[in-house]
């Protein structure tokens, strides 16, 4: 179920919401093969869009220190969790430890380079 955030609440640089941490704490297993954990990655990416974009939460604006002029960031808008940013929460949420990390980043970069991913 996807939380309603107040408009007003404006969180720039939240990329893991509680809905993405318990959906990653259900389907995550350590049985998953690389096609399933790319899967699952790109389900916790439509999470944070679905949230992001329901919700009307904008990035951080910036202003130049030149000209002064101020942007936004559209970093939120076209966010996407990676397999590394996935393992790397996997361990930050208490699910593996940092050995098991270590160990699922050294198999991820091999794989990626097995199969030409750039992700």
């Amino acid at each position: 179920m996807i939380k309603n955030y107040p408009t007003e609440r404006k969180i720039p640089n939240k990329m893991w919401y509680p809905e993405m941490i318990e959906f990653l704490k259900k389907e995550w297993s350590s049985e998953l093969n690389w096609k399933s954990n790319i899967l699952l990655a790109k389900q916790l990416s439509d999470i944070l869009f679905k949230i992001v974009s329901e919700n009307n939460i904008h990035a951080a604006k910036f202003q130049c220190n030149n000209c002064g002029s101020i942007s936004n960031s559209d970093e939120l808008s076209g966010s996407k969790i990676t397999v590394s940013a996935m393992i790397y929460s996997l361990c930050r949420f208490g699910i593996i430890n940092e050995q098991i990390q270590k160990e699922l980043l050294k198999n991820w970069k091999k794989y990626k380079i097995e199969n030409s991913i750039e992700n």
